[in-house]
């Protein structure tokens, strides 16, 4: 995916599954697949002074490492439209009177009135319907889905403009979920809160560059 193609994915995102808006929003620059294995239990909305609209941790699937994401106010501001209006409304207000211990972020499932109905079994979405989600993007957003491309060429992309922004390999690591340098992971902490802030700047900079 160019640069463009990129901008015009962001731009259409309202087009799409909530599902895979808030995915994509979240997590366009790391591994989207793993993300979906996010539960409300990752999810920290008490903020502090270094990062201020909370934090989302991606939990290790696999090989992949774990990574703590700083939100960013945007989206910031859609996780909370979901919780409270949206798609996760009816989850939500079960997790917080205690019915809920916990539940996907995305959920799989039909969404009835825009949103997942408590039920007592929760599934994960699963990959194949997200991929075609994310095929839908790229069809509303003009650009023609290639055989075998999926949003890891977005991922690729912002893997070539970032370390145009750094070159500390912990915080490229922080940014793209890549394994970083044994040495690295021994001498400084990746869920350290200033790298999450810092993280949280290159971010929103790279993501601006593209509008």
């Amino acid at each position: 995916h160019s640069k463009a193609d990129v901008a015009k994915l962001f731009e259409s995102l309202h087009k799409v599954d909530p599902r895979f808006r808030l995915a994509f929003l979240l997590a366009a620059e790391l591994r989207i697949g793993q993300a979906l294995l996010c539960l409300r239990s990752h999810l920290n909305l008490q903020g502090d002074q270094t990062n201020a609209h909370g934090t989302l941790t991606i939990p290790v699937a696999g090989t992949k490492p774990s990574v703590t994401l700083a939100l960013m106010q945007d989206q910031r501001a859609l996780l909370d439209d979901c919780l409270t209006v949206g798609y996760l409304r009816h989850l939500e207000a079960a997790y917080q009177s205690g019915a809920l211990r916990d539940y996907p972020i995305f959920a799989g499932g039909r969404l009835r009135d825009g949103a997942i109905r408590v039920r007592g079994s929760l599934p994960f979405w699963n990959r194949r319907s997200a991929l075609d989600e994310f095929h839908r993007l790229e069809v509303v957003a003009g650009i023609s889905p290639e055989k075998g491309r999926a949003w890891y060429g977005v991922r690729r992309l912002f893997s070539d403009i970032l370390p145009l922004h750094t070159d500390d390999n912990v915080l490229l690591g922080q940014l793209g979920a890549h394994t970083v340098e044994t040495r690295d992971r021994l001498y400084r902490d990746r869920q350290a809160p200033d790298l999450l802030s810092r993280a949280r700047q290159i971010r929103a900079t790279v993501r601006a560059s593209l509008q």
